[in-house]
């Protein structure tokens, strides 16, 4: 981390640690190092209490910290002082202890200078990551065609529910899907933690095995990036992902709303006919008509409520609740990603029980249950999957509902994310229309109105 988001982040990420380790009321069997080399500009006096918080709290639960800058108004809990000089360094008295006998001169530390050694040479510090790079990549190397099924495109059918492979565990592929027990998803990451990898790895593995008459996805993004990009026409490539019906890029809030508005009126539908039918279940009336089932996926949700909630924010949240609680029996289902908690409120929030689904990304934890701090400290390319809500358990033990996956970045050869979205759309239906694009941070132009367009041309 290098700025102030990024310190904040990763103090959460050590305080749901050190809140796990307490709670458990057990010795720990892993540590957490957070070595702070710099406060960042801007750093408020209320990090730097957190800081302290960490210190005074942090190692019963296996954290320590080593920091480096704090300030001489008041001594960091349980430190040892280290002042570093030209030439040497002085080392004052660890906690709860002294180097010196009581009345020695000068009063307190080690009474002696600490020369420091030499810095390493930098041929030796590169050589030993480059070894370290090389361990690590023989043994966990993953690419995205790891995750796509075998054989022929849209092989399988969603009647009973859609799965995919996500990532690997010990050498084990590990799938995760949407069915009526596990209907939506939360995804949680802080900024730069492959929140977008792990999507784009999931919505490909899903449209290489479901075809568009077995899976629509509806895409929208609150943020300026592009996080779905890869799945949509582009000046220099025109070709599209076939099951994706429509995707907002830098949506904004009424656009969230017209969604859910599109995706409610699905619902009904589906509802009438299920009604019509004799109040048969989704799988029944897939026999009969043409119900794919629906995933609509919004990242950087929390940019949908706002830090205070208007009326807006509160009205999409109950027609989230609505939604999310009557779609998982009618084939429709919800992944919202963002950082944190997502803004959607305490454990005690009834939109939560509604997400039994929950991927823990680094500085993800806080969609975990308080006591579960399985994510603390993972390293990017890495995820803890969670299908019971969040629900952690004893460490070390065999947990059947979690698992820590890692995931590869499908960024890393775009010539394979071309490849694979070339194959989807020369395998499209005849007929297939694009996908509709919003782009928020587009100039609008009179000129690309459809209508517009027409009525000049006499239509």
């Amino acid at each position: 981390a290098h700025d102030l988001t990024g310190l904040r982040a990763v103090l959460a990420e050590a305080e749901q640690w050190v809140a796990a380790g307490t709670a458990r009321q057990r010795g720990h069997d892993r540590t957490l190092l957070l070595v702070v080399a710099a406060l960042p500009d801007g750093a408020a006096p209320s990090d730097l209490d957190r800081l302290a918080e960490l210190a005074a709290h942090g190692p019963r639960a296996g954290l320590h910290l080593v920091v480096a800058g704090w300030p001489d108004t008041a001594p960091l809990p349980q430190a040892t002082p280290l002042a570093v000089r030209t030439a040497y360094a002085l080392v004052g008295d660890p906690p709860a202890a002294g180097f010196s006998s009581p009345g020695a001169e000068p009063p307190g530390g080690l009474n002696s200078p600490v020369f420091l050694d030499e810095d390493p040479p930098e041929e030796l510090v590169a050589g030993v990551c480059r070894r370290l790079v090389r361990q690590i990549e023989d043994g966990s190397r993953l690419a995205l065609t790891d995750l796509l099924p075998d054989g022929e495109l849209w092989a399988e059918g969603s009647v009973d529910g859609l799965t995919t492979t996500v990532g690997d565990a010990a050498g084990r592929p590990v799938s995760l899907g949407f069915t009526e027990l596990t209907p939506h998803w939360l995804v949680s990451g802080r900024s730069q933690a492959g929140r977008s990898a792990f999507l784009t790895d999931a919505l490909f593995g899903l449209a290489a095995r479901y075809g568009p008459d077995e899976l629509v996805l509806y895409l929208a993004d609150l943020d300026d990036g592009e996080s779905f990009v890869e799945f949509l026409q582009t000046e220099r490539d025109r070709s599209w992902v076939p099951q994706v019906r429509a995707a907002g890029m830098a949506a904004d809030r009424e656009y969230v709303a017209d969604l859910l508005g599109e995706l409610e009126a699905e619902l009904r539908r589906r509802e009438e006919a299920a009604r019509r039918a004799g109040g048969q279940r989704y799988a029944e009336l897939r026999q009969h008509q043409s119900l794919p089932r629906v995933v609509c996926v919004i990242d950087n949700f929390p940019l949908l409520l706002l830090r205070e909630r208007d009326r807006l924010a509160a009205d999409l949240l109950a027609r989230l609740d609505g939604l999310a609680r009557a779609a998982r029996s009618y084939g429709i289902h919800l992944v919202l990603a963002g950082e944190g908690d997502l803004g959607i409120g305490g454990p005690r929030d009834p939109l939560l029980g509604q997400f039994p689904v929950r991927v823990a990304l680094p500085g993800g934890s806080a969609v975990l249950e308080p006591t579960n701090d399985s994510a603390a400290g993972l390293p990017v390319g890495s995820a803890v999957v969670n299908t019971a809500g969040g629900l952690g358990g004893p460490r070390g033990a065999t947990r059947g509902h979690e698992r820590m996956i890692r995931f590869p970045d499908p960024h890393e050869d775009p010539a394979v994310l071309a490849d694979l979205r070339q194959r989807l759309w020369s395998a499209r239906p005849e007929g297939a229309a694009p996908p509709v694009v919003f782009a928020g941070f587009a100039r609008p132009l009179l000129a690309n109105d459809p209508r517009h367009r027409a009525a000049l041309a006499g239509r």
